[in-house]
Protein backbone atom coordinates (compact mmCIF):
# COMPACT_ATOMS: atom_id res chain seq x y z
CA UNK A 1 0.00 0.00 0.00
CA UNK A 2 1.55 4.05 -0.73
CA UNK A 3 2.37 5.59 3.02
CA UNK A 4 1.47 8.86 2.99
CA UNK A 5 3.14 11.40 5.98
CA UNK A 6 0.17 13.02 7.41
CA UNK A 7 0.10 15.15 10.13
CA UNK A 8 -2.57 16.87 12.35
CA UNK A 9 -1.03 20.78 11.16
CA UNK A 10 -3.55 22.41 8.94
CA UNK A 11 0.08 24.48 7.89
CA UNK A 12 0.72 21.40 5.48
CA UNK A 13 -0.46 21.37 2.49
CA UNK A 14 1.50 18.66 0.63
CA UNK A 15 1.28 15.00 1.62
CA UNK A 16 4.18 12.85 0.45
CA UNK A 17 2.72 9.25 -1.87
CA UNK A 18 5.35 6.47 -2.05
CA UNK A 19 4.85 3.41 -3.82
CA UNK A 20 5.67 0.06 -3.64
CA UNK A 21 7.24 -1.69 -6.57
CA UNK A 22 3.72 -3.98 -6.82
CA UNK A 23 1.38 -1.07 -6.67
CA UNK A 24 -0.05 0.08 -9.87
CA UNK A 25 -2.35 2.80 -9.14
CA UNK A 26 -2.50 6.12 -6.89
CA UNK A 27 -5.96 7.33 -5.87
CA UNK A 28 -6.23 10.95 -5.35
CA UNK A 29 -9.26 13.25 -4.40
CA UNK A 30 -9.03 16.99 -5.01
CA UNK A 31 -9.26 18.45 -1.42
CA UNK A 32 -7.26 21.83 -1.85
CA UNK A 33 -4.08 20.18 -0.59
CA UNK A 34 -1.02 19.02 -3.44
CA UNK A 35 -0.24 14.72 -3.08
CA UNK A 36 3.62 13.93 -4.27
CA UNK A 37 4.08 11.36 -5.51
CA UNK A 38 7.86 9.63 -6.30
CA UNK A 39 7.19 6.70 -8.57
CA UNK A 40 10.09 4.37 -9.27
CA UNK A 41 9.47 2.80 -12.02
CA UNK A 42 6.63 4.66 -14.31
CA UNK A 43 3.64 1.91 -14.16
CA UNK A 44 0.62 2.12 -13.47
CA UNK A 45 -1.69 5.09 -13.11
CA UNK A 46 -2.93 7.81 -10.89
CA UNK A 47 -6.25 8.36 -10.79
CA UNK A 48 -7.46 12.08 -9.67
CA UNK A 49 -11.06 12.09 -8.10
CA UNK A 50 -12.44 8.50 -9.52
CA UNK A 51 -10.70 9.90 -13.73
CA UNK A 52 -7.41 8.10 -14.44
CA UNK A 53 -5.34 10.70 -15.96
CA UNK A 54 -4.05 10.50 -19.50
CA UNK A 55 -2.69 13.16 -20.60
CA UNK A 56 -3.57 16.13 -23.28
CA UNK A 57 -2.71 17.84 -25.95
CA UNK A 58 -0.11 20.90 -25.78
CA UNK A 59 -1.63 24.25 -25.51
CA UNK A 60 1.54 25.81 -24.78
CA UNK A 61 5.40 24.68 -24.06
CA UNK A 62 4.96 22.40 -21.41
CA UNK A 63 1.33 22.84 -20.83
CA UNK A 64 -1.50 20.28 -22.02
CA UNK A 65 -4.78 20.08 -21.32
CA UNK A 66 -6.70 17.22 -20.94
CA UNK A 67 -9.60 16.49 -23.78
CA UNK A 68 -12.66 17.92 -21.75
CA UNK A 69 -10.52 21.00 -20.51
CA UNK A 70 -11.06 20.21 -16.61
CA UNK A 71 -6.90 19.64 -16.16
CA UNK A 72 -4.01 21.06 -17.13
CA UNK A 73 -0.50 19.32 -16.97
CA UNK A 74 2.55 21.54 -16.52
CA UNK A 75 6.14 20.05 -16.61
CA UNK A 76 8.20 21.87 -14.86
CA UNK A 77 12.08 20.66 -15.34
CA UNK A 78 11.17 16.81 -13.74
CA UNK A 79 8.52 17.20 -11.90
CA UNK A 80 4.88 17.21 -13.66
CA UNK A 81 2.28 18.92 -11.72
CA UNK A 82 -1.72 18.37 -12.46
CA UNK A 83 -3.96 21.17 -11.81
CA UNK A 84 -7.83 20.33 -11.44
CA UNK A 85 -10.20 23.89 -10.41
CA UNK A 86 -7.27 25.96 -10.58
CA UNK A 87 -5.13 24.19 -8.08
CA UNK A 88 -2.19 21.64 -8.00
CA UNK A 89 -3.32 18.53 -7.13
CA UNK A 90 -0.71 16.41 -7.98
CA UNK A 91 3.03 16.44 -8.18
CA UNK A 92 4.92 13.58 -9.98
CA UNK A 93 8.44 13.86 -9.07
CA UNK A 94 11.22 12.91 -11.74
CA UNK A 95 8.22 12.40 -14.56
CA UNK A 96 9.34 11.21 -18.03
CA UNK A 97 7.00 11.37 -20.43
CA UNK A 98 4.50 8.55 -20.13
CA UNK A 99 5.29 7.71 -16.96
CA UNK A 100 1.56 6.41 -15.13
CA UNK A 101 0.22 6.47 -18.52
CA UNK A 102 0.61 10.13 -19.15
Amino acid sequence: MAARATTSSTDWKTRIIWKAAREEEYHVVSDGKADTIRDVDGRGVIELDGEILRGGEGVLPNIWKSADGAIAYRLDGATLEVVKDGDVQVRVLDFKSGDLGI
